[in-house]
């Protein structure tokens, strides 16, 4: 069983990801997140995409570590 007075701690970190992704790109219009200022690099959106997808497999590794 893991020790949960070492592990809590980066659960709570991980949690706030959410909230800290919001807030870097709430502000950004549609258009904003939508753009690849670098050719061939993935815009904002896709990288949000790919965040929220892997979201589940993080949330899956997460379970396995409290246990």
């Amino acid at each position: 069983m893991a020790d949960n007075s070492r592990i809590e701690p980066l659960v709570q970190r991980y949690a706030r990801g959410v909230e800290l992704l919001k807030n870097a790109v709430g502000g950004m219009t549609p258009q904003q997140r939508a753009a690849r200022p670098v050719a061939g690099k993935w815009s904002t959106l896709e990288v949000v995409a790919h965040l929220a997808d892997f979201e589940v497999i993080g949330v899956d590794r997460l379970a396995a570590v409290t246990g």
